[in-house]
């Protein structure tokens, strides 16, 4: 990249962030930032470190980042839709939007969910980045389910068709908030 000439002067880490956000790209990891850059990684967690609000870890303990633009800094991060699938493919798991938040892509905003509801093939810890929170829920078979990439979307974001949906929410029904709940969602699908 246009790095390597200047790899170790302060302000890398921030132009590589400008080259990222020109890209229309809002997280990276750190290997990429230092892959991409030729910093190593305490240059490039030091130049983090003085970019302030404008970067976003995703969780304590992953290298994962998300840089917030200033249209973004009242909620704390980008919409949870640009970046959650470039967040599935640096863990390199499967995943889907899923339950209630599906339903309210299809429609069903009869009770407004204040978290995001991800199924994916392992157990995962809720994670809350700014004033967005992401809720896991573990199916083996997370593959096998017939899932869709959301029309219109700023960047590829899978979610549960509305079958798919209907069915993941009468399975986790007592997580999600009992039967009746899923039933008022399945009837707005």
């Amino acid at each position: 990249m246009i790095y390597n000439h200047v790899k170790h002067l302060p302000g890398v880490a921030e132009a590589f962030i400008e080259e990222m956000l020109v890209k229309g790209i809002v997280s990276f990891s750190m290997d990429e930032l230092t892959n991409q850059t030729g910093l190593s990684v305490s240059a490039a967690k030091q130049q983090l470190a003085h970019l302030g609000g404008l970067i976003r870890r995703v969780s304590p303990r992953q290298q994962y980042f998300l840089i917030v633009q200033p249209e973004h800094r009242t909620v704390g991060v980008p919409p949870i839709e640009w970046w959650l699938d470039d967040y599935f493919r640096w863990l390199g798991r499967p995943y889907y939007v899923a339950l209630q938040s599906a339903a309210g892509l299809y429609g069903s905003s009869h009770q407004a969910i204040q978290e995001t509801q991800v199924i994916t093939n392992v157990p995962r810890r809720e994670i809350i980045v700014g004033r967005i929170r992401l809720r896991f829920f573990t199916k083996a078979n997370t593959n096998r389910t017939i899932s869709q990439e959301l029309p219109g979307a700023y960047a590829p974001l899978l979610v549960s068709t509305p079958e798919s949906t209907v069915f993941d929410l009468i399975r986790y029904a007592n997580e999600v908030g009992g039967i009746e709940r899923v039933v008022e969602t399945i009837t707005l699908i």
